[in-house]
């Protein structure tokens, strides 16, 4: 129940900084959004290894995070997660961390537009 509360909190912020294009603020509530739910899980070896790809992700997600129209899917996609969470529906919690995670794949496409622009 805990978790919930400031998973909430979370998304309350991280919308905040949104509407004020602060990159710095949503990337740190979305990383702390993150670590919740890896954490919940209980599953060391995953945690440790998300922690240590943490730093190589970072580097595409500012980049990533930086295009409103990305950030607003992702924090979409955040609130639609707490939802299905707080249903305790397992199966969609399943359904849209798959398709969250998918945006990851972007990055890649984002950062390369970002470096060609430079």
């Amino acid at each position: 129940e805990e978790d919930l509360k400031t998973l909430n909190n979370l998304v309350n912020q991280s919308k905040f900084f949104a509407e004020r294009n602060d990159i710095p603020g949503i990337m740190s509530t979305n990383d702390e959004f993150h670590r919740i739910i890896n954490e919940a899980s209980q599953l060391p070896r995953i945690i440790s290894i998300l922690d240590n790809m943490h730093d190589y992700v970072e580097s595409f997600r500012f980049s990533f995070m930086s295009r409103s129209d990305l950030a607003q899917r992702s924090l979409e996609e955040h609130s639609e997660i707490l939802e299905a969470l707080m249903r305790r529906d397992k199966e969609l919690t399943k359904s849209l961390v798959s398709k969250h995670l998918q945006g990851i794949t972007e990055y890649e496409e984002v950062v390369l537009e970002d470096m060609n622009d430079d």
